[in-house]
């Protein structure tokens, strides 16, 4: 049990089946909110009876998510699931919008950041058609390292100032 302002709560057990009725809402210790979509785990995972909010209102609206895609929140509202605020965004794309800072509390801030992550991600996708592997592979080193030399050539300057 965990105490916040003098209140406890419970970490969820997805596991706990019983004492929840259908479409009952928990949140995790995430705080991501999971809505209990089924009765019994039979023939499913022990986890199966619960589903990530966000992504059953998602599902809902638009179908099934491909494998490899995951929805994000535009607004970083994990309580606001309006289909507005909701982004189906590929792996790599979240990673890239984390990486960048990109992945904010204002959803312009977001849009713009994931239009530019899609651009640069097509940008490479579409070098490395034109390239043999071995030379993706040394470009990617290349520009590996001039980021690791600006970055520290940033950092000196930084710590001498």
């Amino acid at each position: 049990m965990e105490k916040e302002k003098g209140k406890k709560m419970k970490i969820m057990d997805l596991n706990e089946h019983a004492p929840y009725s259908l479409y009952s809402e928990k949140v995790n210790y995430d705080g991501f909110v999971y809505v209990k979509i089924r009765m019994t785990a039979k023939g499913y995972s022990r986890n199966a009876c619960w589903k990530a909010k966000h992504r059953w209102v998602y599902e809902k609206a638009h179908g099934e998510i491909p494998e490899g895609m995951d929805v994000i929140f535009l607004d970083g509202d994990r309580y606001n699931f309006s289909l507005d605020n909701l982004e189906l965004v590929t792996k790599a794309e979240k990673l890239k919008l984390i990486q960048y800072g990109f992945k904010t509390n204002n959803r312009e801030v977001t849009l713009a950041g994931l239009a530019v992550v899609r651009h640069q991600l097509e940008i490479h996708k579409l070098l490395r058609n034109k390239m043999t592997e071995k030379e993706h592979h040394a470009f990617i080193n290349r520009e590996s390292r001039k980021r690791c030399r600006k970055r520290n050539k940033n950092a000196d300057n930084a710590e001498s100032r």
